[in-house]
This record gives C-alpha cells, structure tokens and sequence, in this order.
C-alpha cells in the first residue's frame, strides 16, 4: 500500500485576514480528494491573529511570525521606526511588503520541522480544482517547485516599463515545495529602492528577463537564483487575463487573479485582503461568488 502524502498548507495571516484563512482552509478541505492529509500552519503578523489560532483546531501550529529574529528589515527609516516599535513597546505594525516577507521567512524557516510536501498560499486565494491534491502529489513526482507565475510585461499587474519582477518561474501567491527541498536560508525581504540591472546573459537566464530590463526586488526576488543554483525542477502556471476565452472567473475585474496548469483552472487570487473586508468590497464579493458558483459554498 503507498504511503499517503501529507500537505502541510502555511499562510501569512494578519488580523485582516483571519477570515480569509478561515475560508481558504474550508475550501481546501472541501475541494481535495483526501482532506485528512491537510495539515494547516497560521504564520502572524501581529497579536490578534497569533491568539485567534493559538488554540484554534483549524491549525496545527501558529508561529509568532513578528517575533522571529528576521522579522524586520532595517534598511530605511521606516524600516528602524516599525522595529524600535516592536522592539521596545511591543507594538507590532507590520504590513505590506515587509510584512508578507517576514511571515514567509517564518514559512520557510519552519518547513522541515514536519512530514510531507509544503504549500505556501496567500490567504485570499482559493482552489477552483476538485481533487487538486492528488494532481499536485502525481507532479510532484516529476517536479521540485509547482507555483504561480507573475504576469508578462504589459499585463494589468506587470505594466509597461523595463523593470519587471522575474518571470516563468513560481512565486509565494501559490507554491507547493516538494518534501526534501530545502528553502529554509532564502530570505524573502524586499529591496525594492533599487532594481537589480540585467547586464549579462547569465542574469537574463536566472530572472527570465532581457537584457538591459531591470529586475524590480519584491518580496521573494532572490528565489530564482536558488532555484538556478540548485538546478530545482519546476512547474509554473498561466496568468490568465480577464480578456482571455478560457477565464472562467468573470468577476469583472481584473483586480482578481486566475492561473491555470496544464489548462486546467486551480488557483484563483482575490488581492487585497489587508485593503478589503472579506466578502464586502466588490472585489471580494464578486471574486467569492465566482468561486462558489464553480466549486461551492465550503461547509
């Protein structure tokens, strides 16, 4: 008999995004072919969300994400003003950039301490794919990253200009790490103040980009020269636009992200859960009732 494959599932998850979380567990749940072998990991931000899962049977453990040794990056006068803060009143503020990369520096520092392949997913997304565990445990056996892409240049998202985030290759909004791989001395922090220049056909090759195009330094931009150096395997998805005959989330905005693998919907992506109420700015409505006219209502 083969051993079932586990999927620990870990999310950043703030006070804005509880509910959110709360939503893509049942989701999951709802739409895998063997939901006893989820296991979920609340990564925090901030107080409330720690001592909503600290006790909280929807999880099996919750990290202090804001207490961790690199939780803050000390680069700008902001950067020192959110640390002193935590630092010495314990009043923990971290958002945005800065913050998504301290909860996956929580994730990734973490992996290892438990069975099976590891997932990393924004808590707004959801999975559009019934039994999409066992598709993602069969291409597991062939790949060592399976993620979302970022949207080429000239998308909604990616816009015009040379400087571009890295492309054709996973990124944090939804990617699955194979058991065994070792991401735990990747650093998520954002160096976005200055853009990494493509000078040379090596770095065009590591970041899927040109040369002469800037790579923008966002949150997880050192993770393709990982994946070169280790020569890892991966599986990327297809952005799909809101134009595109195969959409199938028609929310009507292209605010709301849908990707495919293999043709195939799996992953789609609110945004904006640190901006919107969950299920009441039209985003979010629109987004859910897409999802739950194609996958149901989580019980």
């Amino acid at each position: 008999m083969n051993k079932l494959q586990i999927i620990n599932v870990h999310s950043v998850v703030n006070e804005r995004s509880i509910e959110y979380f709360n939503y893509l567990i049942s989701n999951l749940k709802q739409t895998a072919k063997i939901s006893h072998r989820l296991f979920f990991f609340s990564h925090c931000l901030d107080k409330k969300s720690y001592l909503f899962y600290k006790n909280s049977k929807l999880v099996s453990n919750a990290y202090q994400s804001f207490k961790q040794k690199d939780a803050y990056r000390k680069k700008t006068i902001q950067d020192w003003k959110v640390y002193l803060q935590a630092k010495l009143f314990k009043k923990y503020h971290l958002h945005g950039s800065n913050g998504h990369a301290c909860g996956l520096n929580s994730i990734v520092r973490n992996l290892n301490k438990s069975e099976g392949h590891n997932l990393i997913v924004d808590a707004d997304c959801a999975v559009i794919s019934y039994h999409w565990d066992n598709i993602i445990c069969k291409w597991l056996k062939n790949f060592d990253l399976i993620g979302t892409n970022y949207e080429e240049k000239g998308g909604y998202t990616s816009g015009d200009s040379f400087n571009q985030t890295y492309k054709k290759l996973p990124n944090a909004v939804f990617m699955v790490i194979k058991n065994g791989i070792d991401l735990s001395k990747l650093n998520w922090m954002p160096e976005k103040e200055k853009n990494l220049k493509i000078e040379t056909k090596k770095l065009s090759k590591i970041y899927n980009l040109p040369l002469g195009y800037e790579l923008v330094r966002d949150v997880g931009w050192r993770l393709p020269s990982l994946i070169y150096e280790n020569k890892h395997k991966v599986k990327v998805s297809k952005y799909i636009t809101l134009k595109d005959k195969l959409r199938k989330l028609k929310t009507g905005y292209e605010y709301n992200q849908e990707y495919h693998f293999d043709n195939r919907l799996v992953i789609g992506h609110q945004r904006g859960s640190a901006r919107f109420e969950f299920k009441k700015s039209k985003f979010s409505k629109n987004f859910y009732k897409c999802v739950e006219d194609l996958v149901g209502k989580p019980k």
